[in-house]
């Protein structure tokens, strides 16, 4: 589970049957704001993998990862990645 860039809470939910299901929630200092959910529940509100996140990211806060933000990974690239990257993908091997 990780808790990347700023709002975003992100994480893979093994279901019921043992497949892995993707949910996405967006936080607001208010709470919730929207999540989803790749599994095939139908219904109204939230299916049980958000409430599984959710559980987790208020029990064990300190078990999220946070992920860097799109500053720290353009710092980590070196020179050359950065000038390809800015001259349309044009990488040499």
């Amino acid at each position: 589970m990780s808790l990347p860039r700023e709002s975003l809470l992100q994480a893979s939910v093994e279901g019921s049957q043992g497949q892995d299901y993707s949910v996405k929630i967006y936080l607001s200092p208010q709470g919730k704001e929207s999540a989803s959910c790749t599994c095939p529940y139908n219904w109204e509100d939230w299916c049980k993998h958000i409430l599984a996140t959710l559980y987790y990211y208020q029990s064990y806060p300190d078990n999220l990862q946070q992920r860097p933000n799109l500053e720290q990974l353009l710092t980590s690239l070196n020179q050359q990645i950065l000038y390809n990257l800015k001259n349309g993908f044009k990488f040499e091997t």
